[in-house]
């Protein structure tokens, strides 16, 4: 975002952002900053309590662990929750350290966040015989410059469950450009992340990718969908 800004001519670029969930009515905000480096999630000690647990055992992990996020309301009307399992899982837990832009003191959560569903379901995954973890398309498709929204399908060719993995990209993209160049530079970064290459690189509208996402609809974009045949 910060790059699409200053080719428009936009200077001195900050973006921060935000982490909420609709059970705690509040959102946590990270400091402005001109780079790729997030400061964290400044939190409010004296309105909450938030911990980071083992999404397995519940037990409490220790500063800068990775974890679940656990949220409990001190400053809760009519409704409030009391140790809410949040289903997040924060790489970098909670740190205490002061804040290297603003130097408050406030506890900071790291901006590292991932559904902790998604890790469960999607995390590792054979595709085309090479064990994935899913969260680094994420990652490779972020290095594609030109693609605006991008969802990856994963099905066996034919719809024949004994047949071979097929890995198709949908993208929307940012201006017109050479489908040729696209896919060799989205097949060059799915290769590096997850050692499995694209079987077709499809453009789509941004309508048609927004219905795709169900980003109107749903409360998660859909960024990966399986449709192989589950066992």
């Amino acid at each position: 975002l910060a790059g699409m800004l200053e080719s428009m001519g936009s200077s001195d670029v900050s973006i921060f952002g935000t982490y909420g969930f609709t059970e705690s009515r509040c959102a946590w905000g990270e400091c402005p900053t001109s780079n790729d480096l997030s400061s964290g999630y400044h939190l409010y000690p004296d309105k909450e309590i938030f911990e980071i647990v083992d999404p397995d055992t519940g037990e409490v992990k220790k500063e800068g662990e990775d974890g679940e996020i656990v949220y409990t309301s001190l400053d809760g009307r009519a409704s409030s929750v009391l140790r809410y399992r949040t289903g997040d899982f924060v790489k970098g837990g909670i740190t205490y350290e002061p804040c290297p832009h603003c130097h408050r003191s406030l506890p900071r959560l790291n901006s590292d966040i991932t559904r902790l569903s998604n890790i469960k379901d999607l995390q590792l995954s054979k595709v085309k015989g090479s064990l994935v973890n899913f969260n680094n398309f994420s990652l490779a498709m972020a290095e594609v410059d030109l693609v605006d929204e991008w969802q990856i399908e994963l099905k066996k060719k034919n719809d024949d469950p004994f047949e071979i993995d097929e890995l198709n990209v949908y993208v929307s993209i940012e201006k017109e450009c050479n489908k040729e160049v696209l896919e060799k530079e989205i097949g060059k970064q799915l290769l590096f992340a997850t050692e499995v290459t694209p079987n077709e690189v499809i453009i789509v509208s941004r309508e048609d990718m927004v219905d795709r996402l169900e980003i109107e609809t749903a409360n998660k974009e859909k960024r990966i969908i399986d449709n192989r045949p589950k066992d």
